[in-house]
């Protein structure tokens, strides 16, 4: 065995059956050995930056596919509150039309009530006069009256009295109850102006919808209402307290859900080819790792034969 490793004809640096002058198979294969150790750890290295670059990237799609995930949740909920805002819309408009109803309704009581003391009291080119004044000029009538007793006159001046009386009660709630009504025609009023006016709730119920479902002109906003404080202008975030960026609605039209997807698919590809380049790096470097330790192997069976050990 020591013979045959010293003896050289059946060694070559280069494998094309050339001896390598001055050396045995020993030295031949200790001399592979160091090149294979040198593209050993160069394709090692390549590896592990392989793997790095990999692993980047993946966490880079890990994070590109959250965003993604959270940007597809907020335009979902989007569309349900603009879904959400049309039922509410929905109602508010029969809530307007009952509101008008009772504004109309109580506007006509107001006309029929106050009418209605009206017929008590006497103004200016009246005709026919007041019930008071008719009281009072029957009153005079009968007392006037020639062909009726005195106890006659008295009963029935007493009855007219007690009418008078009852008449007179009833006037004095006129205050009480117009302003009960009026007060009623106010709230129902303001009842409608609040929300069905252009600057009331279901305008502003029908902007924020329009909104959520594709941000309008902001010159036709709340036209004819008074105009907000303006917002501080100061790009975000250079400047903390500056107001933050809306969104822009619908999300799923906006630049940013664009770009955000496209990035997310060119991740995704980017991921997949450095997995698929790391992956060879990996074949190759444990092809070259066995080729190694193969020449670990027979150097030291061969040094042990040699060494009769």
């Amino acid at each position: 065995m020591a013979k045959l490793l010293k003896d050289n004809s059946c060694c070559s640096a280069s494998g094309n059956g050339t001896p390598t002058p001055g050396g045995d198979c020993i030295d031949d294969w200790k001399e592979k050995l160091k090149e294979v150790t040198n593209e050993y750890n160069l394709i090692s290295a390549q590896t592990d930056r392989a793997e790095e670059v990999y692993r980047l990237a993946a966490a880079w799609e890990a994070k590109l596919n959250t965003w993604f995930a959270n940007i597809n949740a907020a335009n979902e909920k989007a569309l349900t509150v603009v879904e959400e805002l049309g039922i509410f819309i929905a109602q508010v408009d029969i809530l307007c039309r009952n509101s008008e109803c009772t504004a109309e309704a109580l506007e006509l009581l107001l006309c029929q009530v106050k009418s209605l003391f009206d017929l008590f009291y006497t103004y200016p080119n009246q005709t026919p006069s007041g019930l008071k004044d008719l009281v009072v000029e029957l009153k005079e009538q009968i007392d006037c009256l020639k062909d009726l007793s005195p106890t006659a006159k008295e009963e029935m001046l007493k009855c007219i009295a007690d009418y008078e009386a009852k008449l007179a009660a009833v006037c004095g709630l006129q205050d009480a109850v117009l302003k009960k009504v009026v007060e009623a025609l106010k709230c129902a009023n303001l009842l409608h102006t609040s929300i069905c006016s252009e600057c009331g709730l279901k305008k502003y119920l029908e902007d924020l919808q329009t909104e959520f479902a594709g941000t309008p002109d902001s010159d036709e906003r709340h036209a004819g209402c008074p105009p907000e404080e303006s917002a501080d202008t100061t790009p975000f975030p250079c400047d903390e307290t500056a107001a933050k960026p809306e969104p822009v609605f619908p999300i799923s039209e906006s630049d940013y859900y664009k770009d955000t997807a496209t990035q997310k698919d060119q991740a995704i590809t980017k991921t997949q080819e450095l997995k698929e380049a790391w992956l060879i790096c990996r074949k190759n470097r444990d092809k070259i790792l066995a080729r190694k330790a193969s020449l670990e192997e027979a150097i030291k069976a061969a040094e042990s034969a040699e060494s009769g050990k």
